[in-house]
């Protein structure tokens, strides 16, 4: 008989009590308030909408990661064609303090760019990293503008709508709390609203995996089953907010200001409240102050050093001679002038990385300061959640001594000792600050004519790897958004029984 209530849902209530079990009451309601929802239309649309963004999303996504794979391999070829490959390794000490040095592509030869001392752990990219089909994505601005709009728009008339009709009293007149009414209605637009996400993110799959762009491994599920729970939960708070709202204004043009109201104080005021508390809390140093002490540091290395050989070695360079004869007249500049040069060299390094482990240092503490502010709001923690099972953890990183002898002293036996002479060529314009980040380039070339054949099918192409996400910060997130669940269901509740108590027999 249950199956009548989806043609006739009004008959709800009085079928609800003729059973008694409070379960089986709420089951119907589930159903009742369920059927309302598809009978209105608006699930239809607001599904469509959902399946439709999320389609478009992985085709384009999907094209990204085609171009970015195909540019790096031209960059690959035209490497094996020149004799030289372009490598680029990038420091990346935080997400918000990162530059990538890439050189025009149009010199001759390509030639190796390395950050030799900036981290510990710098980042290889080839072309793009890893993760930029999770980076495309951009489930941050999906989910905020298209399924938290879901939630709330499946669930602001639950009560509302019932009430301005007028069946609201005759159900309250049946032994039924208040709290199983909103609890059915919360139940009802959850599951609608967990269902289309759920489908959205399987259709968002397909072409990928009809492509097959990115290989359909295990970790990659992780990847897609993680972010689903985050913003799962954060859609079953979004729809608990709604019936919040619901429950408390008289009519449902009230609850749907209500909602859009409580949408834009979550999603936009939140954050930036916590970053107007952060800067009060935590002040971070300009940007332009680490330039100046960068720039006086890097002055007073030249005063110390006085005329080093880069220069020199330059010149050499700008020639066009020949590997062997390059390296000839390289080795006859003076040993204690370079000796000399590296040792201030050091010394310029060890003053700039105090300066910037200052700085980032800052940098961090206000980032983890500003995350913790963010978690007043759910949804910001299923962001930060998301951010990290689906975009973070992507690079490929080691240290850097280990990094650059694997790749130059693979492909170029006198590498090593070019390494200490060259390096004195990046020095000739100083250390370079653009943007956000701080790096220092070194070219080394790499000689493909003195390796065996065997070793040139080690030249890097770019393959997509789907890496581990950082469940650590899941796990974090997950048990913020589980409290936070718990906490809008006793408001619902409580809201529920003090606002329409008086109407339970």
């Amino acid at each position: 008989m249950e199956w009548c209530l989806w043609l006739f849902p009004q008959c709800a209530p009085n079928f609800a009590c003729e059973k008694g079990n409070k379960v089986y009451i709420l089951r119907v309601l589930v159903l009742y308030f369920t059927a309302r929802l598809f009978r209105s239309g608006r699930v239809q649309v607001l599904g469509a909408v959902g399946l439709t963004t999320m389609l478009l999303n992985g085709i384009a996504a999907k094209d990204y990661v085609t171009q970015q794979r195909y540019a790096a391999q031209r960059v690959s070829l035209a490497a094996k064609r020149e004799n030289t490959i372009e490598r680029v390794f990038v420091a990346r000490p935080s997400a918000t303090f990162a530059y990538v040095d890439r050189s025009d592509l149009a010199h001759t030869p390509p030639y190796l760019i390395v950050t030799p001392w900036a981290v510990d752990t710098p980042t290889e990219t080839l072309g793009t990293d890893d993760n930029a089909y999770f980076a495309s994505l951009d489930w941050r601005s999906l989910y905020e503008f298209i399924f938290l709009p879901l939630a709330f728009l499946v669930s602001y008339d639950a009560i509302a709508a019932e009430r301005e009709t007028g069946r609201w009293r005759i159900i309250l007149a049946h032994p039924i709390r208040p709290c199983i009414l909103v609890g059915a209605a919360s139940l009802a637009g959850a599951t609608v609203g967990c269902f289309v996400l759920a489908v959205s993110m399987m259709i968002n799959l397909v072409p990928i995996t009809l492509s097959k762009v990115v290989p359909l491994s295990k970790d990659l599920l992780l990847r897609y089953g993680g972010s689903f729970v985050l913003m799962a939960g954060g859609i079953i708070i979004a729809v608990i907010l709604g019936c919040l709202v619901s429950c408390l204004v008289s009519t449902c043009w009230e609850a749907l200001l209500g909602v859009l109201l409580l949408w834009l104080a979550l999603t936009v005021l939140v954050p930036v409240f916590a970053s107007i508390c952060t800067q009060i809390l935590a002040p971070t140093p300009p940007l332009d102050r680490l330039r100046n002490e960068i720039h006086h540091a890097q002055i007073s290395f030249y005063e110390r050093a006085g005329p080093i050989s880069s220069f020199a070695i330059a010149n050499i360079l700008s020639e066009h001679l020949p590997r062997s004869a390059e390296q000839d007249r390289i080795n006859k500049l003076n040993e204690d002038e370079a000796r000399r040069s590296l040792h201030e060299l050091q010394r310029f390094k060890a003053e700039v990385t105090e300066l910037r482990t200052e700085f980032l240092g800052n940098m961090e503490m206000q980032n983890r300061l500003r995350e913790k502010l963010s978690r007043a709001s759910p949804f910001e923690v299923v962001r930060q959640g998301v951010d990290a099972t689906f975009v973070a953890g992507g690079a490929f990183e080691e240290n850097f001594a280990s990094a650059v002898n694997r790749y130059v002293n693979v492909f170029s036996p006198v590498s090593e000792e070019l390494q200490k002479e060259w390096f004195h060529r990046a020095l000739r314009s100083g250390p370079r600050i653009e943007e956000d980040g701080y790096t220092l380039s070194q070219p080394l070339w790499v000689d493909y004519s003195v390796l065996p054949h065997r070793a040139l099918a080690k030249v890097p192409l770019f393959v997509f790897r789907v890496p581990r996400p950082d469940w650590e910060q899941f796990r974090t997130s997950l048990s913020i958004l589980v409290i936070q669940v718990l906490i809008t269901l006793i408001f619902l509740g409580g809201a529920a029984t003090i606002r329409w108590g008086s109407y339970y027999r």
